[in-house]
């Protein structure tokens, strides 16, 4: 943790090298911080396991908090959404394939559409 610490400082400004007191009183002040909203978090989650809306909980107060949280749930979705659109996309061309090999050449067509429907979702990262 001291290295993301130090790396974070330098970051933000300070000196390439830092005092080794400095690494660890930031070190101090993030891990009570983090405790502490886990702490908190769990107090509004259920069982053992810190969900979105209890983080959201805590950190309701501040807004910049909060509207980064939202964009990174957001984020997720959409990354969820396309791997998940190209999972099916790669099954379809596979069983189009498959179903190509058994009968007359003519499932090349729809491959080849496939395929390049799977090139132009991979392109939009």
């Amino acid at each position: 943790m001291l290295v993301v610490v130090s790396s974070v400082m330098y970051g933000f400004g300070d000196s390439r090298e830092q005092l080794p007191e400095a690494l660890d009183l930031m070190n101090n002040i993030v891990l009570e911080y983090i405790t502490g909203m886990t702490n908190e978090a769990l107090r509004y989650s259920y069982g053992d396991e810190i969900t979105v809306q209890a983080l959201r909980c805590v950190i309701r107060n501040d807004l910049r908090k909060d509207d980064r949280v939202k964009q990174l749930c957001h984020m997720y979705d959409k990354v969820t959404e396309q791997r998940d659109h190209m999972h099916k996309l790669k099954d379809d061309i596979r069983k189009e394939q498959e179903q190509s090999r058994n009968n007359e050449p003519s499932g090349t067509l729809p491959v080849f559409k496939r395929c390049h429907e799977l090139i132009v979702v991979q392109g939009k990262r």
